[in-house]
Order: structure tokens, then C-alpha cells, then sequence
């Protein structure tokens, strides 16, 4: 198994959240493999893990956040391989019990192996969290995990690397909803997602760095709704945000 975090101009948070989360749940930092845009971010990121006295790989990858997961896809060449891709803000893997209250994982290990032993099952060849960190949603499921069309949120993801990685390559025009393609392009070719109906993560969205701030991205998700529309008419349907974003939920399709 590999670990692959995309970052942009936050080290410290990484360091933070995403190391901090890893390291205390049993991830052995030797795995991971952080990805930023540039030399001068490569050089930015090497002196923070070197003041923390950490050794992390560290990969001068794309700018942009779906460049930057093809990138992600062509450099992990060994066929075979368990790839977890998760985001630079991650607080922690969480779990919600009946009560619908939280609690955190302990052991990532065991989670990030089962999910590959349930890809290796079902025969598909993505993974994800529940998308949501709502325990009242998550409740309505009874089943450990669904099988099928699901969305799989990119903040952490993972699947198996396969000869030929060109039918999982994304649509660089696309500048923030990648995660949608993503989880259209292994459907098709596999059939269907594993999406975990009861594992999220705690994190925040919209922080410095990343993908920029809120505002500044309503322009462009408005232009990434459309052309997800205009690719996949018979996978997406418009949908309507009061916070101002344009969003596209899934149809739901036939077995």
C-alpha cells in the first residue's frame, strides 16, 4: 500500500492534520507520498518535515488539483498496488454508531486493507468514505458499504493500480469536480464504486490554500457543472445550492 496526499502552499497544516492523523492511527510514514506543484513548493514542504524531524517523500508533481491526480495515477507504476489518496486537512477517519455519535479509528491499516480486499470481491476498482459527516444520513444505511453508482468524494479514496491506467485519466478542463469524473470513468469500466456507508473523516473545506477560497470558486464549479452535464446527460442531473454553487447529483442507474 502507497499514500498519496496532493498539497498546495500548506505544509504546516498537512503536517497538522493529514501527518498527525496518519501517524497516530498506526501508518507507518514511510508509505506516504506527498505531491506538490513546484520546486520552490518542493523546497517549502522539505524544510517543514525536516524541522519536524520527519522523513516523507515528497514528489514534484501538476498544478491543479486534476492534473495533479493524473499525475497521481501515472507515477504509481507497480501493477497490483493498493493506492490511498487522501487530502492534506484530514483531522481524522471517523465511524458513527447508532447512537449517530462519532468515534474515531484507531488502526488505519485494517481499514485501508479491508477496502482492498473489498475491491479484490466486488471486482471494481474504487473505494470511498461516505461523502458526508452527518451520523443521521449515515444511520439510514444498514449495509457496511453499497455497491454500484456512487460519488466518491475525493478527500480520500483508493484503488488498485492496473496495467493500463488510461480509461481512469481525467478531463483536465475540469478544475474542481474531478472527484465526479472520477467516480463516472472506474463505473464504467468496472461497473460500479465501493462507497463506506459508515467511515468519514473530520476536516474542513474551503481553507487557505487547496483549492482556494470559497468565493473564488463558485465561477468555475459553475463551468465544471456544465460540462459534466454536457458529457454524462444520462449520468448527472442539475441540482441547486443556496450557498451559490452549481452542483450535479447522480441518477440513479438500472442494474
Amino acid at each position: 500500500m502507497k499514500i498519496a496526499i496532493p498539497s498546495y502552499k500548506r505544509p504546516d497544516i498537512l503536517l497538522k492534520k493529514t501527518i498527525s492523523t496518519l501517524k497516530r492511527n498506526g501508518i507507518d510514514l514511510s508509505k506516504v507520498y506527498v505531491f506538490v506543484s513546484d520546486y520552490t513548493e518542493f523546497l517549502n514542504y522539505k524544510k517543514v518535515f525536516i524541522d519536524a524531524e520527519l522523513i516523507i517523500k515528497i514528489e514534484i508533481g501538476e498544478l491543479g488539483i486534476t492534473k495533479q491526480r493524473n499525475f497521481i495515477k501515472n507515477f504509481f507504476k507497480e501493477v497490483g498496488e493498493h493506492i490511498v489518496c487522501i487530502d492534506d486537512d484530514i483531522e481524522a477517519f471517523e465511524t458513527v454508531d447508532e447512537n449517530k455519535k462519532f468515534n474515531e479509528l484507531t488502526d488505519l491499516n485494517i481499514l485501508f486493507n479491508n477496502n482492498y480486499d473489498k475491491l479484490k470481491k466486488e471486482n471494481v476498482n474504487l473505494w470511498g468514505i461516505y461523502p458526508a459527516h452527518n451520523g443521521m444520513y449515515m444511520n439510514n444505511y444498514k449495509k457496511e458499504y453499497s455497491l454500484g453508482f456512487y460519488f466518491i468524494i475525493g478527500c480520500c479514496y483508493g484503488y488498485i493500480v492496473e496495467e493500463d491506467m488510461k480509461p481512469y485519466l481525467l478531463d483536465e478542463r475540469i478544475k474542481q469536480k474531478e472527484d465526479y469524473e472520477q467516480s463516472v470513468l472506474h463505473y464504467k469500466e468496472r461497473g460500479g464504486n465501493i462507497r463506506l456507508n459508515k467511515i468519514t473523516v473530520k476536516t474542513k473545506f474551503f481553507q487557505e490554500g487547496g483549492l482556494g477560497k470559497k468565493k473564488d470558486r463558485i465561477k468555475i464549479n459553475e463551468e465544471d457543472t456544465n460540462l459534466l452535464l454536457e458529457k454524462y446527460p444520462t449520468l448527472f442531473r442539475r441540482k441547486a445550492r443556496k450557498d451559490g454553487f452549481s452542483e450535479v447529483s447522480l441518477i440513479k442507474q438500472k442494474k
